[in-house]
This record gives C-alpha cells, structure tokens and sequence, in this order.
C-alpha cells in the first residue's frame, strides 16, 4: 500500500511540475493554473497501473442533503467570516495585489476537481482502506501542503501553520467523505467554496500572521469536527 501511496505522490508531484513548465512555454494566463491537473492524472496513472486495488474514482450524484452543504459551503465561509473579522481585529494590511480576472474566477472550480480527483477521490480513499483515519488525514495534509511548493518562499512559520490549515481542510471533509465513498462532486465543492471564501483576504493571503489566524481558526473547526465524529478519526473510540 505505501509504495503505491509513494509512487501517487510522485508522478502527481511530476505531472505537476511538467503542466507548470508547459504553462510557462506556451503562455498560458496564470490566473488558469493547469498544474492543479497533476494530483488527478497521477491519480488516473497510478489505478491504470494498480487496476486490483478496488478504488475508484466515485463521479456519481452527490447527495445534497443540507448537513452536506452545511458542510461543503457554510463552513468554508462561516471560517473565512471569522477570520476576516479577525484581520480586521488585529489590523491587518497587505501589499495590494490585483483582483482576479474573469478567467480565473471560471478556472477555480475546474481547478478544485483537478486536485479532488487526486487528494480526496484516489489518495485519502486508498488510505482510507487500509489506515485509521488520523493517519490518513495527516498524510493527505502533508502531500496536499507540499504540492502548494510555491508557498515554500514564505519561510518556516508560514508553512507550519500552512500544513495545520491543510490538515484542518482534510479533517472537516473526512466524515463526509467516507459517508459519501469519497465523492468527487462533493470535495471540489468544498474545494471551490474554500479558494471563493479566501478572497475576502486576499491581499494577505501570502502574510504570515494571517496564516496563523487561518490555521488556529480552521484548527478549532476540525477539533470540533473529530469530536464528534471520534470513531472515524481514532479507532476503539465509541461513536
């Protein structure tokens, strides 16, 4: 099992890079990053290669019950309202930076399916199978926190707190995932509502200390969410 998890992140962390360099020979706006396609392609790779493995990628109707779009929508945002309050408390100001392009604001959603179809749709359903769900959480939040590599000029601190943000993602979408057979649909909404929800800071979003503020936030939100769901994160936990 972990040489497939392994050689996952590896040709997702591959066909990153070659989209990227791809995107800078042909010009490709920035606002449309096809890097984010790499987690689902080497995800396809990685199953046509381990066609036994009983995973597979989970397309269907996602079920729009409201404790899923509680969940998919209202707490991306519901977090983000807190946080940006919190900027403001803390008088946060960062360089200007310019607003997205139309271009950008469609390519976000095929953005969050390129990556869902990797971390959540094939990594954290593999793992799922075979690990309890803290470890899953925690490996999937350091794969999906490394990917992020141009964040890596932002210092020590900066991607510490980043990985508790990133984990914190993965823990919240955890229960739903599994009640759901890690359905794609639903972990690209989330996804989505969480890079729309990000604009409200978006001048910080390379600040430190706002990272700090979003990482203790989304922090709290997923020791709420492993409470109540204990027996999915810690096994022998009663439900």
């Amino acid at each position: 099992m972990w040489k497939r998890v392994i050689l996952y992140f590896v040709l997702a962390m591959v066909f990153t890079m070659t989209l990227g360099g791809l995107q800078q020979a042909t010009g490709i706006a920035p606002m449309v990053s096809i890097p984010q396609l790499g987690p689902a392609l080497g995800a396809i790779v990685t199953l046509l290669i381990f066609r036994k493995d009983g995973v597979k990628l989970n397309f269907g109707r996602p079920s729009f019950h409201w404790k899923n779009l509680l969940i998919t929508v209202a707490i991306p945002f519901g977090t983000a309202l807190v946080v940006f309050l919190l900027s403001k408390a803390f008088q946060l100001a960062g360089q200007a930076q310019n607003a997205l392009t139309t271009l950008a604001y469609i390519w976000i959603p095929f953005g969050a399916i390129g990556e869902e179809i990797g971390w959540r749709g094939y990594l954290h359903q593999a793992l799922a199978k075979k690990v309890p769900g803290w470890l899953s959480v925690l490996i999937v939040g350091l794969f999906w926190s490394a990917f992020h590599v141009q964040l890596f000029q932002n210092g020590v601190v900066y991607l510490i707190f980043f990985f508790l943000l990133i984990t914190s993602y993965t823990a919240v979408i955890y229960p739903l995932m599994v009640r759901t057979d890690f359905n794609i649909p639903l972990a690209a909404l989330f996804h989505t509502a969480i890079n729309f929800s990000n604009l409200l800071y978006f001048n910080l979003l390379n600040d430190t200390r706002l990272m700090v503020i979003n990482a203790l936030v989304w922090l709290l939100a997923a020791g709420l969410v492993i409470l109540r769901n204990k027996a999915l994160f810690l096994p022998g936990q009663k439900p």
